[in-house]
């Protein structure tokens, strides 16, 4: 009866533990069926039924319309599954589809994996046109399943978003600093930037956008425009150089820009602006007699975006006959540049630009009526120069109807940096120390560059800090400069510490860098370590050991406690001598006293 027993419970287990393996495949094959019971599964269905990925929570549910900030959402995984190359990307919904975006080249936000609840830090760009109001945010996660399966779910979450307001900057005018722009077709345009806030922005930027169909170009200064600062109900000058159609007529016309600025808590705002401009052109140019030949640099570009001292770059350009009649022939181009004392000069000893290789000019045998001819130079720029902006002048000579027309000249204008070259010697830093304690930092620190350092500055990172923290800027390094660094790092913990002292400094454009020094030191505990202690009964007390683990005792004193006892006895032994001697002496001494 026993054994049937048995039999009946191991063959109901067997069927409990059958029926448990069918129950997901049966429940998956429901949910998977097409509509029509195709049995495939529709990845549509289960995004709308039962997306993996999924939002918890948002940290920043209000933004500003122009901003670009860190935005921090707690995502989790619904169904407690492994997604794998996860990546996220931002939408709106409607007209304001585009208006929020992840800020990167690529477009979206990536991560390797999610397992459990993750932070994710994607940083949104909010567009500078976005009204005040309540916006849908979708969140669209792209992702592969533990089976290397492709899915993809939306969640969304509600914004609130503070549009563009009368207190916020903006480019307020924009004019040609010429009276009359004539045949060089180029001139200075000033804007200004207005702060209508109640608080100073800080490193505001405008950059110019050339657009498809703009008539404008920079001709120098290609790098956006900085204003360090602009106060509360003022505004900031910023200054480019403007190069235009030779066609162009008077009249108003657009210009597009960016602007960018920080707010005192320091999130970085951009907004698009598009201002218009007054051209006023010269009598000669109003008359449009565009039978008179004249030949302009119609484009330009270089091989290299910085142009750095001592080095070559390739020049492109494109000249262009601005006479829709009359042909040009004979021309010759003679290449002449600036030097290091301001002035113009065609040989290679004190030019900022000489060519790399044969002659200075080149001949062109004929352009046609508003025909083009381009060309290409390599050129190399002095090492010996201060960083700055230096010019590049074309002496254009040419005949038209079998005479010689008066020469032209046209100018280009190109940044040149200096490579920085900050050289670090004897950097040394003590290999241990005690905690609470310190170690010396030093090293050497030399400007072997030609040009200036700026804003030289020490700060170190991980479990240190610096014990003379006034020691951290030390400020402009000269050409050539160079001195000795010395200070002491605390360490912040016990253990292995590792370190790095970060050298910051910027270059003559402005741009931050930096060289790191990575260390490591070993720092102990201030407690010094003991086999065991004497408790208050005499008993020895070991260093944390049980009874059970601790060794028989051996059959004797150990010779360091026999010297101890000794040691005790003879020093308690003269200090009762000295008592007792003392003590009768100055008896003695009474009985005297008493006798006289």
């Amino acid at each position: 009866m026993t054994k049937i027993r048995t039999l009946r419970g191991l063959a109901a287990m067997l069927l409990s533990l059958l029926l448990v393996l069918a129950l997901p495949a049966a429940v998956f094959a429901g949910e998977g069926d097409e509509p029509g019971g195709g049995g495939g599964i529709d990845l549509d269905a289960v995004e709308d039924v039962d997306p993996i990925l999924y939002i918890k929570s948002v940290e920043k549910l209000t933004l500003q319309a122009g901003e670009i900030t860190s935005f921090p959402i707690l995502v989790d995984t619904r169904t407690g599954g492994y997604t794998a190359d996860v990546r996220v990307t931002l939408s709106g919904t409607g007209e304001y589809q585009n208006a929020f975006t992840i800020q990167d080249p690529t477009g979206w936000y990536s991560v390797d994996n999610i397992i459990h609840e993750s932070y994710l830090t994607p940083t949104i760009n909010v567009a500078s046109d976005v009204p005040d109001g309540r916006y849908q945010l979708n969140v669209t996660f792209w992702y592969v399943n533990e089976h290397d399966q492709p899915h993809k779910s939306t969640d969304s979450v509600v914004i609130t978003v503070y549009g563009k307001s009368a207190d916020k900057p903006y480019v307020a005018s924009a004019r040609f600093l010429e009276d009359e722009i004539g045949k060089e077709n180029k001139s200075a345009l000033e804007l200004k930037v207005a702060n209508p806030g109640k608080s100073t922005i800080q490193n505001v930027q405008l950059a110019f956008v050339p657009t498809e169909n703009s008539r404008f170009s920079l001709y120098e200064h290609f790098q956006p425009v900085t204003i360090s600062s602009i106060n509360p109900g003022e505004a900031g000058t910023a200054q480019f150089s403007m190069y235009m159609e030779t066609n162009l007529t008077s009249g108003n016309y657009p210009l597009n820009f960016t602007l960018s600025y920080k707010d005192p808590s320091g999130r970085i705002y951009t907004s698009s602006e598009r201002v218009f401009a007054e051209v006023k052109r010269s009598a000669d140019m109003e008359e449009g007699n565009t039978s008179k030949p004249r030949i302009i640099i119609q484009s330009y570009q270089t091989s290299v975006e910085m142009i750095e001292a001592g080095k070559s770059f390739d020049l492109d350009f494109t000249l262009q006959n601005t006479s829709a009649e009359t042909e040009v022939s004979n021309v010759k181009v003679v290449l002449g540049s600036e030097e290091a004392g301001s002035t113009t000069s065609t040989t290679r000893s004190n030019s900022v630009f000489f060519p790399s290789e044969g002659s200075n000019s080149f001949f062109i045998e004929r352009i046609a009526p508003k025909g083009s001819v381009s060309n290409s130079i390599q050129l190399t720029t002095s090492q010996d120069i201060e960083p700055g902006v230096y010019s590049l002048t074309l002496n254009i000579e040419y005949d038209a109807n079998g005479s010689a027309v008066s020469p032209s000249e046209e100018k280009l204008a190109f940044p040149v940096a200096q490579q920085q070259r900050l050289d670090i010697q004897g950097f040394s830093v003590g290999n241990s120390t005690m905690m609470g304690s310190s170690v010396p930092l030093a090293f050497q620190y030399i400007n072997k560059g030609k040009s200036t350092i700026y804003n030289f500055s020490v700060e170190v990172e991980g479990d240190f800090t610096l014990e003379d923290t006034t020691q951290s800027y030390i400020g402009n390094l000269t050409s050539g400069y160079n001195d000795t660094y010395e200070n002491y790092l605390v360490p912040t913990k016990e253990g292995t510490c590792t370190g790095a002292v970060l050298l910051k400094y910027e270059d003559s454009q402005g741009n931050e860098k930096s060289e790191r020094k990575e260390f490591t030191v070993e720092v102990q505990s201030m407690d010094m370590p003991t086999d065991g202690d004497i408790g208050m009964d005499g008993e020895f007390v070991g260093g944390g050991m049980m009874p059970s683990d601790m060794e028989e005792p051996s059959s004797g004193p150990s010779p360091v406690l026999i010297g101890c006892i000794i040691g005790v006895v003879v020093l308690g032994g003269g200090a009762a001598a000295f008592v007792i001697l003392r003590r009768r002496k100055q008896a003695k001494e009474r009985e005297e006293d008493e006798e006289e």
